[in-house]
This record gives structure tokens, C-alpha cells and sequence, in this order.
């Protein structure tokens, strides 16, 4: 019940932003607006509009060094799919004997496995948007994420998450980006 319920939440933010992206009345897109948690994110990068598209059945490697003190119970990358790849990550998809291994991703500290998921839920979620949206969409936004037991760090730390793809996405970035270890609070 609890993923149904997730799952729902994460359609209906999904829905939300494509109704801003496509509605505005001058017929441009309308900047989505930058919350900023309660949480501290090392290495977060939250930039729309700067996107590396990542071509399909690849393996994308993010180290992070940690430059404090820190406990972690959770790792998540946010993803995009802009419109020239929709159609081919959701041909993708659909043509996958095993839907799970659609979206891989693991977690290393120092070199350890810490967690694992295979969750296609953010291209579920793309696939229900775009289904269920009454016009085009210029980029969708989603996230996957793992959750662990926590994890207690030190200065020196390396976490490495490791990501697999069968369908393309994109990654976001900045122009100027946030330095490895700078938390945001």
C-alpha cells in the first residue's frame, strides 16, 4: 500500500511540473521554483536547463568525498528527460523482458556495497505523465533513490554511487557547479 501511495505522490509531482512547464500564458516555460530542504546534500546538484543526456545500457560512476563528519541513510539522483528522448527511453522500456532492470543503482562506501535498488518507478512515472498529459512536454523531471540503515562518516570517506540505465535519461549540471563535499543546508 505504502508504494502505491509513493508511487502516486511521485505521478502527481511528475504532473505538476509538466503542467508548469506547458501552461504558461506567454507559451514559455515557467522556471521551477527551487525548495530548499531540511536536509544536507553533498555534491547536490539541482540545475534545470543544464542536462548530459546519458545514451542507454550505460553506467554512469559519481564519487563524493566526504570533507566532514556526517551520517547517511539515504542516496537519490535527480534525473530529466528531455522531449528528444522521451519517446526512445519509453521504446526503450516497453521493449524490456524485465522491467526492474530497467534502472540500476547502487552504494558504495570505501569500496563496500552498501545498497542496492532496482526501482523502474521513475520511468513508470515518466510513462503515466506522458500518457496522461494534454500536450507536449519539454522535459520531465523525476528522481530514484535508495534508502539504507545509517551510516556513520569521516573526513577522507568516499561514497560511490553507481548508476545502469537501459532506457537514455539525462543528468543535471551546472555551469558553475557546487564543489564535491559543500553541503547545502
Amino acid at each position: 500500500m505504502a508504494i502505491i501511495i509513493l508511487a502516486a505522490v511521485g505521478v502527481s509531482i511528475l504532473l505538476i511540473i509538466s503542467h508548469i512547464l506547458n501552461h504558461h500564458p506567454l507559451g514559455k516555460p515557467v522556471p521551477i521554483p527551487t525548495i530548499a530542504p531540511r536536509v544536507t546534500y553533498y555534491g547536490f546538484l539541482q540545475c534545470y536547463g543544464h542536462l548530459i543526456v546519458i545514451p542507454s545500457n550505460s553506467i554512469i560512476m559519481l564519487n563524493y568525498r566526504v570533507r566532514s563528519n556526517a551520517t547517511i541513510d539515504f542516496v537519490g539522483i535527480y534525473m530529466a528527460f528531455p522531449a528528444s528522448i522521451i519517446n526512445e527511453a519509453l521504446t526503450v522500456f516497453s521493449r524490456l523482458s524485465n522491467p526492474s532492470d530497467a534502472l540500476i543503482m547502487s552504494v558504495y562506501v570505501n569500496g563496500k556495497l552498501i545498497a542496492s535498488t532496482n526501482d523502474p518507478g521513475p520511468i513508470q512515472g515518466l510513462e503515466f505523465a506522458v500518457n496522461n498529459s494534454n500536450g507536449y512536454i519539454a522535459v520531465a523531471y523525476t528522481d530514484d533513490d535508495v534508502s539504507f540503515p545509517p551510516i556513520n562518516l569521516t573526513n577522507g570517506d568516499v561514497i560511490t554511487v553507481l548508476i545502469y540505465s537501459a532506457v537514455p535519461y539525462a543528468l543535471p549540471t551546472c555551469q558553475y557547479p557546487m564543489g564535491v563535499g559543500e553541503g547545502r543546508q
